[in-house]
């Protein structure tokens, strides 16, 4: 996102500064301007939320300005309330965008964001402690250190956890995916949710018109954690391949 905003403000500097007619700058600089115009107003709500993380105001602001973002933006479609009122381990989709990263926020009621102890002095400065749970990132026993982790926040909160391999899609909407979750939820006896999220088109670096949407799928009680992996990965490809197909349909 940041990247296609800089992209673009260079060809807008090469273009003005191009030996051309007065008229041909105009029409093709008022061309540029009008393809940035979503980019450009995004990437200023991104500015102001790093400016708040500076003056130490990200957490009183950043639920806000994701929410302005993607509402203000997009046709946004979320079906959150089918989050399950019972705590839940919600499995998600890894983003494949900045903008994507924003989604877990908009959640409502009390989630918990699974983080590696690594990202903790940047994520702390968005995400409230009670609202990020910090993987100590070198400790023996991982497994068991992390299950008591979520085991703790499930107490009172739903837990979110990146569980694709971002790295083993091959083409696929959505790739393979860890079995890391699925095994601490038939081991705490809790179920998994599918979180779906969808991801932002762009166009010739600009950012079209388009639907974005979040779904959360129904619970699944894990009795057999590759089989509930599966059912979940065939659904995550589902509703991802739905999107792409339906992304410009109002």
């Amino acid at each position: 996102m940041l990247y296609t905003l800089i992209i673009q403000i260079i060809i807008l500097v090469i273009v003005a500064i191009l030996p051309l007619s007065k008229r041909t700058r105009t029409i093709i600089l008022a061309t540029l301007v009008f393809s940035m115009y979503k980019s450009i107003l995004i990437a200023q709500k991104l500015i102001e939320l790093v400016y708040k993380i500076i003056i130490g105001q990200g957490h009183s602001s950043y639920r806000n300005i994701a929410g302005g973002i993607f509402k203000n933006n997009f046709r946004f479609h979320a079906n959150f309330d089918d989050i399950p009122s019972k705590p839940s381990i919600l499995v998600t989709t890894y983003p494949v965008t900045l903008l994507e990263y924003l989604v877990p926020v908009l959640i409502p009621g009390s989630t918990c964001l699974l983080a590696s102890g690594s990202a903790k002095k940047w994520m702390s400065m968005v995400y409230p402690d009670t609202e990020c749970c910090y993987i100590p990132t070198k400790k023996g026993g991982r497994y068991s250190v992390v299950k008591e982790i979520v085991k703790e926040r499930l107490k009172d909160s739903h837990v979110i956890i990146y569980v694709e391999n971002k790295e083993r899609r091959y083409g696929r909407s959505v790739g393979n995916l860890w079995k890391g979750a699925f095994n601490m939820a038939k081991d705490l006896g809790v179920t998994v949710t599918p979180l779906v999220i969808d991801n932002v088109y762009e166009d010739n670096w600009s950012i079209p018109e388009q639907n974005f949407n979040v779904y959360v799928g129904s619970s699944f009680q894990v009795l057999d954690p590759m089989s509930t992996l599966i059912q979940v990965r065939t659904l995550m490809r589902e509703k991802k391949e739905y999107f792409k197909r339906n992304k410009f349909t109002v």
